[in-house]
């Protein structure tokens, strides 16, 4: 019966997803798919014999795929039209005094706060009701901490549209924002902002923001900025004042899971709840309810984020289960949880946390038992035990980290089995120091002392790590790494077939290596603007040339190398130190002064403060001048093969030819 109930849900969950994700694809998609699956459904009906009730059961199977496909495509349609409903179009340039509260915490990058932010009055114009804006405040660091999830604001700036992508394959702040219901941003500095009160209300929400407020305030004056933001990362899935480098030397090694609250967080707060009451005499069946409220409580305290409510709907389900005297089917725990999100935010889909932490629980139900080889030692066993867990989490993993950071950390595997463990000792610890923090702080100096030492531990480790095993650069995931992969996946669950599903999981990482440049025989030159300065990218022949405005864009400028596929440059130049020299790169000849800099390739050139031009077959062709505005030029894109030039715009890649 149990097996049943699991296929049924397994197909209801599919058959939702894939409605979700054919809205993009129009009705013509849905009605060619429920057309083609009821015809499947009919005709396994009519084959159907007496003694052939596997195939009733599969007929079964496709109209209940077909039904829940529909309602998921419904779904999705709804929730669109919402998100895509704009109550203040038109408005952009407006001026605007707005009084609302903020939605989530703030975040720090390029010298600014950006923070999402509900209006729910403006002022002289009550017609436009209540919206989502993006809210970006530059100014001093000290602006940061101020910002928390509930506390209302007053703001007052002008109605500016969001920008898009800076470069073809970057991240997209409008499409991001839009499917949060966010059209425009306001521009903001600190004198534009008036904090008008803490959270109010004694609803769930408004107390457990005023908690997670009154824990960062309490923890600030303890601890320094890179401690209390790994801290707050730890307990509550918050990293707005962790430092940037070590943030990316958590990236680095593989440990970025340990800063988003997702199912660890949860699963120690059962435990929280669970092991003393088990040594009170409690039984699990009575405990699993004040489980499942302090579940939900640290649910909204950790902000309520795609990951964190995945893993708390998953912890509710079994804790349901268990308080009613019933055993809880991990799969089945996991489908229903997949297929509520789907149901009730399909937008959920959308969000890497989400799609990370799916995944992760994913491999850990497909290969956790699988991978795991028995010891007779204990320590060995806990060591295998451990590694097992790990790889299986990485496994459906690792194509989404290198599609999104186009990173592989060889440091993965040491860095969890060293890190992960204090980790989830720092969890409840924090939480108890905190706790006696706000009693009086002389009782919690023994505790702040033994979590510094922690923190400094977790601090300290990952960027020897990184350093020790740096991550290897890797361009962006192509058909052939996604099909060699796949097989690897598949052929893992078969223990006869392991070896072989190594060696496709190799040869998809080499594959994916294999992909790094183009040897293409036209010279193509890129400009993009990025936030920090611009940047020119030229390749030819399979040889890549990187020149920067400023040695500030160096992470920035490689990873828009990788989302074009490119895993590293072969010769970077930054305008900001250029020497007395001359070097090549295959045909491509860079002669460079401290004032100038001239790019020769074949009868092709190209400088900056320097005078030269395109010389084709006599003819002669003359750059914009002030090539560096690209406010007035946009992204540029040049493509010669010798006898003819193109000159595009790089941000629609609009061509003509001259």
């Amino acid at each position: 019966m149990q097996g049943l109930i699991q296929r049924q849900v397994f197909w209801a969950c599919l058959g939702s997803v894939i409605g979700v994700l054919l809205v993009s694809r129009g009705p013509v998609a849905l009605v060619s798919f429920t057309g083609l699956m009821a015809g499947s459904g009919c005709l396994a009906i009519l084959a159907a014999g007496s003694d052939q009730a596997w195939l009733r059961r599969q007929a079964r199977a496709v109209l209940l795929l077909i039904a829940f496909a529909t309602l998921g495509y419904a779904r999705e349609s709804f929730a669109a039209r919402a998100r895509a409903h704009d109550p203040v179009s038109g408005c952009e340039g407006v001026e605007l005094d707005c009084s609302g509260q903020v939605l989530e915490p703030g975040r720090s990058k390029g010298g600014k706060v950006r923070f999402p932010f509900q209006v729910e009055r403006v002022e002289g114009r009550p017609r436009l009701g209540s919206f989502r804006v993006l809210v970006e405040v530059g100014g001093p660091a000290e602006f940061l901490p101020e910002v928390a999830p509930g506390e209302r604001w007053r703001l007052t700036g002008r109605l500016r549209p969001l920008a898009s992508a800076a470069y073809p394959g970057a991240f997209d702040s409008r499409a991001w924002a839009a499917r949060r219901g966010i059209h425009h941003q306001l521009r903001l500095s600190p004198a534009d902002c008036d904090r008008l009160g803490p959270p109010e209300g004694w609803d769930p929400w408004q107390m457990a923001c005023r908690l997670r407020l009154s824990l960062l305030q309490g923890i600030r004056p303890h601890y320094s900025q890179a401690q209390r933001g790994l801290l707050a990362g730890i307990l509550l899935g918050e990293t707005g004042e962790l430092p940037g480098e070590v943030e990316q030397d958590f990236r680095a090694v593989g440990l970025s899971h340990l800063l988003a609250a997702s199912g660890l967080n949860v699963a120690i707060v059962t435990s929280l709840i669970f092991w003393p009451g088990r040594r009170l005499g409690y039984s699990p069946n009575r405990l699993a309810w004040p489980a499942a409220g302090a579940v939900t409580f640290y649910c909204l305290l950790a902000g309520a984020s795609p990951s964190i409510v995945r893993a708390t709907l998953m912890a509710l389900f079994a804790l349901l289960a268990q308080a009613i005297g019933r055993r809880s089917d991990g799969w089945q725990t996991f489908l229903l949880t997949t297929l509520a999100c789907t149901l009730v935010d399909p937008g959920v889909w959308a969000d890497l946390g989400f799609q990370l932490s799916f995944s992760a629980v994913l491999g850990l139900l497909a290969y956790g038992s699988s991978l795991t080889y028995v010891f007779r030692n204990r320590v060995l066993n806990w060591i295998s035990r451990a590694a097992s867990l790990t790889l299986a989490a990485c496994l459906p993993v690792t194509p989404l980290l290198l599609h999104s950071f186009h990173q592989l950390p060889p440091a993965t595997l040491p860095a969890n089995l060293l890190l992960a463990p204090l980790a989830e000792a720092l969890l409840p610890l924090g939480f108890l120091t905190s706790g006696l923090i706000g009693l009086d702080s002389r009782l919690a100096a023994p505790l702040i002392g033994l979590t510094q030492l922690g923190l400094d531990l977790l601090i300290t480790l990952p960027k020897y790590l990184a350093r020790l095993l740096p991550p290897l650069s890797l361009p962006t995931p192509g058909l052939a790494f996604w099909l060699l992969y796949a097989v690897g996946m598949g052929l893992l669950l078969w223990p006869s077939r392991r070896a072989m599903g190594l060696v496709c999981l190799v040869c998809s990482l080499v594959s994916l290596t294999l992909q790094a440049g183009h040897a293409e025989k036209t010279l193509t030159i890129r400009h993009a603007c990025l936030p920090l300065g611009t940047v020119v990218w030229l390749s030819l022949d399979g040889e890549h040339l990187l020149i920067r405005e400023t040695s500030r864009l160096e992470a920035t400028s490689h990873e828009l190398l990788r989302d074009q596929g490119v895993a590293r440059p072969d010769l970077e130049i930054s305008l900001d130190s250029l020497e007395r020299e001359q070097r090549s790169l295959g045909p491509v000849r860079v002669i460079s002064e401290p004032s100038s800099l001239l790019i020769q390739a074949g009868r092709l050139q190209w400088g900056w403060r320097k005078k030269a031009t395109f010389q084709l077959e006599g003819s002669q062709v003359q750059l914009p001048t002030g090539l560096w505005d690209l406010d007035r030029d946009g992204p540029l894109e040049l493509r010669s093969d010798g006898e003819t030039y193109w000159f595009s715009a790089w941000s629609d890649q609009s061509v003509r030819e001259e």
